[in-house]
C-alpha cells in the first residue's frame, strides 16, 4: 500500500467518524483538490508546515480552517476518544477545549491525559493561554485541576464554569 492510499484511508476514516459523532457538521477532507497529481514529498510538506505539534501514532488529526477561526480535530485510531481545539483569528491569545471524550470502555488507559497533552502542547508553542468549560464540581472539573488548570468564571449554564491555564 502506497502512502496516498494511506493518507487517503485515514483522512476518509476522521470524515466519517466526525460526521457520525457530530452530524450536525459536516467534515470535508483537508487534501487539495489536485493532491492525486501532488508528490508524497509536497504533501508532507504541507503537512509540516501548519507548525503544529506532531501527533503520535495513536492519534490522528484533522485542521481546519474557517473564516473565524482555527480548529484542530484529534481523535484516536479506533475513534474511541477524541477533542477540538480550536481559536479565534481576533484573539489568538487563547486556545480552547472542546469535546474531550474518551468511551467508558477506554478510560483509565492515558487516552483523554493524551489528548489533553497535545491540546496543551499547541497553546505553548503558540505562547496561548487554554481555557475549557466544565460542570463545576465533577470529576472532570477535579481532573482539570489537577493537571493546573485553574477556576476562571462561572458561566450563564447553570453549574458550568471556565477553567484556564496560562502558557
Amino acid at each position: 500500500m502506497n502512502k496516498y492510499v494511506e493518507i487517503m484511508e485515514i483522512e476518509q476514516i476522521v470524515i466519517e467518524t466526525m460526521n457520525l459523532c457530530y452530524p450536525h457538521f459536516r467534515m470535508v477532507t483537508t487534501l487539495p483538490d489536485d493532491f492525486e497529481n501532488k508528490t508524497i514529498k509536497e504533501v508532507e510538506k504541507r503537512i509540516k508546515n501548519l507548525n503544529i505539534p506532531d501527533i503520535s501514532h495513536r492519534f490522528i488529526k484533522h485542521h481546519e480552517k474557517t473564516n473565524w477561526g482555527y480548529s484542530i480535530h484529534m481523535m484516536e485510531k479506533s475513534g474511541k476518544a477524541y477533542a477540538r481545539t480550536y481559536w479565534y483569528n481576533d484573539d489568538k491569545s487563547v486556545i480552547f477545549l472542546e469535546g474531550l471524550h474518551v468511551d467508558e470502555k477506554m478510560c483509565g488507559n492515558g487516552i483523554a491525559t493524551k489528548l489533553l497533552e497535545m491540546h496543551i502542547q499547541i497553546a505553548k508553542e503558540k505562547k496561548a493561554s487554554t481555557q475549557l468549560k466544565v460542570e463545576e464540581g465533577s470529576w472532570m472539573h477535579e481532573w482539570y485541576k489537577r493537571r493546573g488548570y485553574k477556576k476562571y468564571t462561572r458561566c450563564e449554564e447553570s453549574n458550568t464554569i471556565w477553567l484556564y491555564m496560562l502558557p
